[in-house]
């Protein structure tokens, strides 16, 4: 099945086949069009009273996929995909610059009616592979995802324009960002009995990506504008991720049921980064700076129902939370006429409670009831050492949070 429409180029296309106890495949096309204003603001006062960039803003979307999978009795259900999202063109922004007869010294006529867009380009790959199986009353289920990225914008805004000659100050800003990211889930559960059923899961990311961006800003000339020529060519981040979950739903017995859940996470992030400012006024200045992230988090649940009493349900529920964060940075600026090193080491150790009791009872079917009183604690503990100026965050040692709430 499809469809298409000319002049917007919407298209779309879609393909299904399907046989029982063999497999399916599902594959398609589709792209459209999104347009938008490319006027700015309006002033009443100001002739003109607008201004256009006087020509078509629009995004091209679109996405293309293809899904194939096996399905043949006392084989494991296999489905293998791959898609291609992308967005291509320019689209309005509110940037808008500054207009007057004398904009670059901010005469009283200015107004900051400018239009302004910008240029996307943008793709995305994904490959999929999911997997699941039933043996010995368990079932078993594994999903895989592979991203690549892609993002290249640029916009070049007229930050002041004099009525009547070119733009005084132009910024042109270029940006790049591309990662790469896979992800791998695998489940089971099973019931054990009429009255207990159990399930696992454990979940690894790990994410590889750079980004730059510089700026230049120019006068109606093409000249360096003063200063504040910045370009960021090579930002480095990485992330690794890790979770793991078990949970167990028992009852219920003569109207009593008990639920409890247990999940841990542990992430790992490693950055890197270099800026400078390039300046026909100023000396050269700059940043660089290594940095790490440690996290860990455990959550505990327990919640209890009992639904013996007519039209009614009487419910407890905790909640633990225990979390630990480690922060290092290190590096070295350079700005203007001063420099050197610094460095940032905070610990930061979290514990919360959440206990919540209450009832839910509808005697008439158009009239309902919920009553609960919930109380919960935060402790915060916090520690590290920097050389930055004022000793953040060094000198918050710990922190108490407690709530009362009844509803």
């Amino acid at each position: 099945e499809g469809h298409f429409l000319a002049p917007d180029q919407d298209l779309e296309l879609k393909l299904t086949w399907t046989k029982t106890d063999i497999g399916f495949v599902d594959a398609g096309f589709d792209r459209w069009r999104k347009y938008d204003d490319d006027t700015g603001g309006y002033a009443p006062l100001m002739i003109p009273h607008a201004f256009s960039l006087d020509r078509e803003l629009y995004l091209d979307n679109g996405r293309v996929w293809l899904d194939a999978g096996l399905s043949m009795p006392q084989w494991p259900r296999i489905v293998v995909g791959y898609e291609y999202q992308f967005k291509n063109g320019d689209e309005s922004t509110l940037q808008w610059g500054a207009v007057g007869t004398n904009a670059a010294a901010f005469s009283p006529d200015t107004r900051s009616i400018l239009p302004a867009s910008k240029h996307i380009n943008e793709g995305v790959h994904i490959l999929k592979l999911d997997l699941s199986y039933d043996l010995a009353r368990w079932h078993l289920e594994d999903n895989t995802r592979l991203e690549l990225y892609k993002l290249e914008t640029g916009r070049q805004n007229a930050l002041a324009e004099s009525l009547g000659s070119p733009p005084n100050v132009l910024a042109n800003v270029n940006e790049t960002d591309r990662h790469t990211q896979g992800a791998n889930t695998f489940s089971v559960n099973r019931q054990l009995a009429d009255w207990l059923s159990v399930s696992g899961g454990y979940y690894y990311s790990r994410l590889e990506g750079n980004a730059s961006v510089g700026l230049n800003t120019e006068d109606s000339s093409g000249f360096y504008y003063q200063n504040f020529q910045w370009s960021a060519d090579d930002v480095v981040l990485r992330r690794q991720s890790q979770a793991a979950s078990v949970a167990a739903l028992a009852g219920p017995w003569e109207g009593l049921t008990l639920s409890t859940a247990a999940q841990g996470e542990w992430t790992r992030q490693e950055s890197m980064g270099f800026e400078n400012l390039r300046s026909t006024l100023l000396p050269f200045s700059g940043n660089e700076e290594i940095g790490t992230l440690d996290s860990a988090d455990a959550r505990e649940d327990a919640a209890v129902r009992y639904t013996k009493i007519p039209f009614t349900v009487v419910f407890a529920e905790t909640r633990l939370e225990q979390e630990s964060l480690r922060r290092f940075d290190e590096g070295y600026i350079q700005a203007f006429s001063s420099f050197g090193p610094f460095t940032n080491h905070s610990d930061t150790d979290i514990q919360s409670e959440e206990y919540r009791v209450g009832f839910s009872t509808s005697p008439w079917q158009r009239f309902s009831l919920t009553a609960s009183f919930k109380h919960s604690d935060k402790h915060t503990d916090e520690g590290g050492t920097n050389n930055l100026v004022g000793d953040y965050p060094g000198f918050i040692q710990w922190r108490d949070i407690g709530d009362d709430q009844l509803e």
